[in-house]
């Protein structure tokens, strides 16, 4: 199941990658600026959605079933309260001299909060049956729904309402199959006195979660305020090209994994196993594309967004570093969750709210570049202390840590063993789409030879994810028969 889920997730993710390369030669730089601040907040309400809540259900025990009906009750209040807050920011905006052209595309956001009241509970329902196979093909269903009206409403010119359409449209897919298959999760109770224990546990997860958007929506507004629209479209294209290449994997698992780490025994020895093929994905899966895109930054931004965006350059470094720490953090966030509880996670998210504000009034007056560096170097700080913090408790295992980490390493001291050679010139001049091919089939090439020498049985167990006839080629190519038959019969999952 899990293995289907990471080729669909394959799947959606090219889909991804090619509507990017579509949008980018439509749309302006200023409509992506105006979509980042009006998408940031509707996304902030939306950490208080009822998502949270709901995954309470993944520690319901087999025997007994969850109160559905409780959890879409509770997001019928609370999504509507959110849908009358985002027309509130959309006043706002209407009469804001600097965010006018913000005030429609937040009128259209605003119905994005009713339609995911349901479709989070049926994917919670779905998460907590391991039924991965759905969710994944509802994932590009909704994808490819909301792709279509993107680029239509792109083509007949209707700027920042057509990236708003991801939002907007998303949800409707996983709706409309809730209505023909599981009518049933449609039941409605307002029992909120019975719903103590799943709003206790949701809390501090909406309030950690709430914290992380907040901060992003105080960095959009600040950034655009300070150098414009147009620049902080570039400053989201860049986080979005870091996004878009590095931990998308590493995320889909963790998705996987939570309800499945929910079923064991905290610090046990089948937690601590289940936590290394995480922490292993996080890393493994984000290093190779991030170093390639890293090193040859003017190709990739180039061949994905096309010339005009090379003013991306000088921030394109610092974010991938970013991006790469939230994978980790992420990773380490659901390891935490079910070993040292919501209210940790609530203060590792507390702790990146409180570096982006401190990079927003310290470092963003210097320039943009130095706040993008401030947020690398504070990010990465944060995720090293939670994984050792992880090991202290042991909820992670300190080899696990070791061998996850060693071929990356690695593999950043070779890349800039070979952007320092002669070899790096001849590179420089090949066509930017064969350069970038190059040096990511060379990273990803590296990282591989490098984790088969440094961790052969870990990279056993991480094929077990992978679709099956991936799965057995490897196996077969890398030589790892019979460590994966070894893997198979110590499998926790």
């Amino acid at each position: 199941m899990a293995s289907q889920g990471v080729a669909l997730s394959l799947i959606q993710k090219i889909g991804g990658i090619a509507l990017s390369l579509i949008l980018v030669r439509i749309l302006s730089k200023e409509d992506f600026g105006t979509f980042n601040i009006a998408s940031t907040a509707v996304l902030f309400m939306m950490t208080v959605s009822v998502q949270s809540f709901a995954e309470h259900s993944f520690f319901v025990g087999r025997d007994s079933s969850p109160r559905y009906d409780r959890h879409l009750g509770f997001a019928l209040v609370l999504h509507g309260a959110i849908f009358v807050l985002v027309l509130a920011f959309a006043a706002a905006a209407m009469i804001s001299s600097s965010y006018t052209q913000v005030a429609p595309l937040l009128l259209f956001g605003a119905v994005a909060p009713l339609l995911n009241a349901p479709r989070i509970i049926y994917t919670v329902s779905l998460s907590r049956d391991l039924n991965w196979k759905r969710i994944r093909l509802l994932g590009i269903s909704s994808f490819a729904f909301a792709a279509c009206g993107t680029i239509t409403l792109a083509v007949l010119g209707f700027g920042g309402l057509a990236l708003m359409c991801q939002i907007v449209l998303a949800p409707i897919p996983f709706v409309a199959d809730m209505v023909l298959n599981r009518r049933e999760l449609f039941a409605v109770s307002f029992d909120f006195k019975g719903y103590r224990e799943s709003f206790n546990f949701g809390s501090f997860r909406s309030g950690g979660a709430a914290m992380l958007q907040g901060q992003k929506m105080a960095e959009s507004l600040i950034v655009g305020g300070t150098v414009g629209l147009e620049v902080l479209g570039v400053f989201g294209r860049a986080f979005a090209l870091a996004q878009l290449t590095t931990g998308w994997l590493s995320q889909q698992l963790a998705s996987i994994t939570y309800p499945i780490l929910a079923k064991f025994e905290p610090n046990t020895s089948g937690y601590r196993r289940a936590s290394g093929v995480l922490f292993r994905f996080c890393v493994w899966t984000a290093a190779p594309p991030a170093v390639a895109v890293a090193v040859a930054d003017k190709a990739a931004i180039t061949v994905i967004y096309g010339e005009r965006w090379l003013d991306l350059v000088p921030y394109l470094q610092p974010i991938i570093l970013a991006v790469l720490s939230l994978t980790i953090i992420a990773g380490a966030n659901v390891v935490a969750l079910g070993a040292l509880g919501a209210r940790f996670v609530f203060l590792v998210q507390l702790a990146i709210l409180l570096q982006g504000l401190i990079g927003l009034a310290l470092a963003l007056p210097i320039s943009l570049t130095v706040y993008a560096w401030f947020v690398a170097a504070s990010l990465f700080a944060i995720s090293t202390i939670v994984v050792a913090i992880l090991v202290h408790v042991r909820a992670l295992a300190l080899k696990d840590v070791v061998r996850t980490t060693a071929p990356a390493m690695l593999l950043v001291a070779l890349a800039m063993i070979a952007v320092a050679s002669p070899v790096w010139r001849f590179v420089e001049t090949l066509p930017h789409f064969l350069a970038l091919l190059l040096v990511s089939a060379a990273s990803a090439t590296t990282m591989l030879l490098l984790i088969r020498l440094l961790d052969a049985f870990g990279l056993a167990e991480a094929l077990r994810f992978m679709p099956a006839p991936f799965q057995r080629g490897a196996t077969r190519v890398l030589g790892l028969v019979g460590l994966s038959s070894h893997a198979n019969r110590g499998s926790t999952s």
